[in-house]
């Protein structure tokens, strides 16, 4: 199966020598690596987990970032008792044009978009800075990665499809919790709150 490092390998390898390091690329070459991504993010039909390898979500944050050395030692933790880690995929997340038609409630990674410019013009500083920043960590993990134990999901185009969905389950635990969430937490024991 191909992964995002698929892309980025095909996609420096195509460049002329001087502009295969992300701190020489142009600008021009930034922007058609957010092509290149975008291309492979609407292409991308994630594995199904395997069931039998107990596959684990470390939830948002974590997920979003189990590249990051902070929750690095989380990730690798959850490895030693799942077969299989199932991850936000960065880097199609930042170039997805998703991001930008979901509503949210916490703030998050920007994107590659420059929201001064009042249209869809890259960030070209900040997406170079990202892009430093998690691809040399997601080239340490390729060997999971390549091997199945990390898959990475395109997920801000999986919520935009699945956006109804999504809302519909919010609402009926909503409804089901209520309001006072103090009140519902006080029905379980501490130790039934991991299940």
């Amino acid at each position: 199966m191909s992964t995002i490092l698929d892309v980025l390998d095909g996609f420096v390898s195509s460049k002329p020598t001087g502009e295969r390091d992300l701190r020489n690329m142009s600008g021009k070459a930034l922007y058609e690596l957010g092509e290149e991504v975008r291309g492979f993010s609407k292409a991308c039909v994630p594995p199904e987990p395997s069931a039998e390898l107990h596959p684990c979500y470390l939830g948002g944050w974590p997920s979003a970032n189990f590249w990051d050395s902070q929750n690095g030692s989380l990730a690798m933790t959850s490895l030693l008792y799942s077969g299989q880690l199932l991850a936000k995929d960065p880097i199609s997340d930042w170039f997805s044009t998703e991001q930008y038609e979901i509503p949210t409630k916490l703030s998050g990674r920007p994107g590659f978009q420059d929201p001064t410019s009042g249209r869809s013009d890259m960030a070209m500083a900040r997406t170079r800075t990202f892009l430093l920043c998690v691809v040399p960590a997601l080239y340490r993990l390729r060997p999971l990665i390549e091997s199945g134990l990390i898959v990475l999901v395109p997920s801000k185009k999986f919520i935009a499809e699945h956006l109804g969905e999504i809302d519909n389950v919010a609402k009926e635990i909503t409804n089901k919790v209520g309001s006072d969430i103090r009140a519902f937490t006080k029905h379980f024991r501490p130790g039934d709150h991991h299940t």
